[in-house]
């Protein structure tokens, strides 16, 4: 999508925010579920099923705590884009984010 100069300007601090909010929710609640890391040339340790489970519950969970951010976000942008540009971001919303984040681009 083509923004103007002013438009990225004025976006900028609601991406910032954004970003912010998803480091803090990007930071692992359970440190044992974290991603393995090679130590000292040795194989990253094998995961067994209920730790994936586990992992993919807590991920969940952090989409699910997003939604209200992402869907003040998308409220904070809307205002700013042109009727083109917001079919553009409706559109990259459905295809590239989910259905979730479709309905919240409407």
């Amino acid at each position: 999508m083509k923004l103007t100069d002013e438009q990225r300007g004025e976006l900028k601090p609601i991406e910032d925010d954004f970003a912010n909010t998803c480091q803090q929710y990007q930071k692992p609640t359970n440190p044992g579920l974290t991603p393995p890391r090679r130590r000292f040339g040795r194989r990253a340790q094998r995961r067994t099923t209920a730790q994936i489970k586990a992992a993919r519950q807590q991920l969940q969970q952090v989409w699910a705590g997003l939604r209200p951010y992402r869907v003040t976000a998308v409220n904070q942008i809307k205002p700013l884009l042109t009727p083109d540009q917001l079919a553009d971001f409706r559109r990259s919303a459905k295809t590239n984010g989910g259905e979730n984040h479709g309905q919240e681009a409407q």
